[in-house]
């Protein structure tokens, strides 16, 4: 048996979860239309919106993540062999990480 959320739970959060849930669901498929399904209340448009902002992000990040290499031998440089110019040099390097590693962790 097929599926389609429709009627009554059609649109509704919990719709699928009600259909997961029946108890008369044996060998059943379940067909949800990701591809062309489109909020339909000003709430959902709201957290679409919001959802997709934040996913768009996200091929710029990880490719952020991998280029990421970190400060930890300027920051060792500056330990191992203290001087004025070390210690510039690891906060030079030091300051946009902690700002890159807080995207990181905002997304």
């Amino acid at each position: 048996r097929r599926y389609w959320i429709k009627g009554e739970q059609q649109g509704r959060m919990g719709g699928l979860i009600s259909i997961l849930t029946a108890t008369d669901k044996k060998g059943s498929d379940i067909i949800v239309d990701f591809e062309s399904s489109e909020p339909q209340t000003d709430e959902e448009r709201e957290i679409h919106a919001a959802v997709a902002k934040v996913l768009d992000q996200g091929p710029d990040i990880v490719d952020e993540l991998t280029k990421y290499d970190g400060c930890g031998e300027a920051i060792r440089k500056a330990i191992t062999e203290p001087s004025d110019e070390n210690a510039d040099a690891a906060w030079t390097q030091v300051l946009p990480a902690v700002d890159q590693l807080k995207n990181f962790y905002d997304f």
